[in-house]
Parts: structure tokens; C-alpha cells; sequence
């Protein structure tokens, strides 16, 4: 795949032919593809992938299988982006298994979360090609009853996690900015009409969204990210994911000793640019909440999921009451990288 340019400010249609295009399934892939959710979400007992749902998340960092669950309308998976970047490489490569093949590649193999992918063996995904796969039409609306959800509930969300029509590529450096500037989407859209015909339309009708009108070519624009600075052997440096979380895992006895009281030095770095720290003199006793410091979470490198920060106007937030001493500590080291 091509990687984004490191920086762009331009026209969408430009960057659009020049970058995105040319890493899109071929139109014949994405019918095909089209006609095997079709013939995948009509058999008596599919697995529909949907977003994640609160609790799966903590259960699968705790090295938990995390196994489907019964809703109204039939079985559900909950999962992060991972089915995108999995299809996505499968399509993109013409490598799409068909007919009983595809819904047994679904049901046994389907990635549901961002650890499984490389187990998946699917070589390149576009986030390895430092691509985001943001959802042109939104894969959550805020309900969350989904043991209430029927089978049309079950395949029009279905359809808006796992359709290469519901998908655009953004360059990971700033898809959490760029993903929210609709005429982006809406123009994505108006190209995909004219790429993939009747498929869109159809995918559309299935996550039961009317095309939206997109007004002019919009401008994108964002700026490239420099390198994080080399800050020591002993400074453990959190980066922000894809996903928009820092995850504080790493706090292992290579920097906080068999016990984890021994000192280091901690730095995040946003996609941005933007880094925080690096803050010496601290603990994993300082920041992570539920650690047994004696056993193979420690000495592996695990953490639980209630350990990250986020990132809200500007500021780190932690989300455990440790990680939030830690986060107003970082805050006032704030500083951005010369672009």
C-alpha cells in the first residue's frame, strides 16, 4: 500500500486520486464482497461484528477470549477497528474467500481486536501502512441495549463496521481531527458512487442512510509529525494510538524493578506532535491501580484497560484516579514539536 504524504494542504479530490485511491479494492473485489455479506447476514445463524460494547474491552486486555454473546436477533462479537483493517487487506488483494468459504473465514477468523490482527496472518493492513480507517456513516449511536437489538438492528450495524463503503482512509497522524470534517466524508461518498455504482447505494439501504449531498471539492489539511525525541534508556515514552488512547502498558521490572518501586522517567507523545514530559522520579506504584506486582501481569508487561490516558482540549486525563495524579503532572510539561 502507499503510505499518506507526511503533510498535505490542498484539495480533497487531488489528494483523494493521488493517495487514498490507489489503495482502495478494485471495484470487482468490493462486489464481490457486497454479495458475500448479502449471502453471510441471510443464513440462519450468522455472527454479526459490532462495535465494542462496555465490559468486552477489560475482559479481552486480561488475556480473556471474549466469546460471542445472544442478542434478540441473533449472535453478536463486539470489536474495535480491526475488521476493517483485516477485510480491507483481504479485498485490497483480491484474497477475499468466497461462498462457505467466506463465512467460515468470518466465524473463525475474523480479528475483533487490534492483538488478533497479526494472528490473522494477513501481512500489510493499511494501519501498518499508517493509514486510519475512519466510518463515513457512525458505527455507534450511543445505544447500548444491544440484547434488545433485532435482526434488522443486527445487520444494519453489522453493515457500518464491516462494508469497504462505510470506510475512508485518513493519514493516522491526524484522523481523530480529520474524521469529524464531514465534507471529507460526504465527499468520499460522491466518489465512491461513481467507483463502485449500485453497491453504494444498496450498502447505503442497508445501514439505513440516505446519501448526503457533498457541496464543492473541501480542502485537507494537516501538518507533518516529527520524530519523538530520543528522551534516555531509562524513560519509558507512552504514544498515543490510533484509537486515540495511551495505554500506560510497558510499566514492567525493566523500569520499576521486581516490586515496582524503582524510579524512572515517563513521556507521552500525542499523533500531533505534541509531547508530554518527560517527568522523572516516578513509580509504577504511581501509576497503575490493580497490579500485583508479584505475578505475571507484572513481569509481562500487562496492564488492565482502566489504565490509559485520553487527551480532551489539549490535556491529559487519566483514567484511574493514580493515572490522573500522573496526567496533572505531565500537563505541566506540556510542550509541542517544532513542525
Amino acid at each position: 500500500m502507499n503510505l499518506p504524504p507526511p503533510g498535505f494542504d490542498g484539495p480533497f479530490d487531488v489528494y483523494f486520486s493521488q493517495f487514498i485511491e490507489p489503495n482502495l479494492p478494485s471495484p470487482e473485489a468490493v462486489l464481490v464482497f457486497h454479495d458475500e455479506l448479502r449471502r453471510y447476514v441471510e443464513e440462519s445463524d450468522p455472527i454479526f461484528f459490532l462495535r465494542q460494547m462496555e465490559g468486552a474491552e477489560p475482559w479481552r486486555r486480561r488475556g480473556n477470549l471474549y466469546p460471542p454473546q445472544m442478542a434478540s436477533g441473533g449472535r453478536v462479537a463486539f470489536t474495535d477497528n480491526s475488521p476493517q483493517w483485516a477485510l480491507h487487506a483481504l479485498a485490497y488483494r483480491n484474497a477475499l474467500p468466497r461462498g462457505l468459504g467466506f463465512s467460515m473465514w468470518l466465524r473463525e477468523q475474523m480479528p475483533c481486536h487490534i492483538y488478533d490482527v497479526n494472528g490473522a496472518k494477513l501481512g500489510e493492513t493499511l494501519n501498518s501502512a499508517r493509514w486510519h480507517a475512519a466510518h463515513i456513516v457512525d458505527v455507534k449511536d450511543g445505544n447500548t441495549t444491544w440484547r434488545s437489538w433485532n435482526r434488522d438492528e443486527l445487520v444494519r450495524r453489522f453493515i457500518r463496521n464491516v462494508h469497504p463503503c462505510n470506510l475512508l482512509l485518513l493519514p493516522l497522524s491526524d484522523w481523530a481531527r480529520l474524521g469529524k470534517q464531514k465534507d471529507l466524508l460526504h465527499f468520499a461518498l460522491d466518489r465512491y458512487r461513481e467507483r463502485y455504482g449500485r453497491v453504494l447505494d444498496e450498502a447505503l439501504a442497508w445501514m439505513g442512510e440516505s446519501a448526503p449531498q457533498s457541496h464543492g471539492i473541501p480542502t485537507i489539511r494537516y501538518k507533518p509529525v516529527t520524530a519523538v525525541p530520543d528522551m534516555g534508556p531509562n524513560t519509558l515514552v507512552l504514544c498515543q494510538s490510533s484509537e486515540g488512547r495511551i495505554h500506560m502498558t510497558g510499566f514492567g521490572t525493566r523500569f520499576a524493578g521486581q516490586e515496582g518501586r524503582d524510579k524512572f522517567s515517563v513521556a507521552v507523545t500525542l499523533l500531533d506532535g505534541t509531547v508530554f514530559g518527560p517527568l522523572g522520579d516516578v513509580s509504577a506504584l504511581d501509576v497503575l491501580t490493580r497490579l500485583d506486582f508479584k505475578g505475571d501481569h507484572f513481569r509481562n508487561n500487562k496492564y488492565y484497560s482502566n489504565d490509559y490516558f485520553r487527551i480532551e482540549q489539549g490535556s491529559l486525563l487519566g483514567k484511574t484516579v493514580c493515572a490522573q495524579g500522573l496526567a496533572e503532572r505531565l500537563n505541566t510539561l506540556r510542550r509541542r514539536s517544532a513542525f
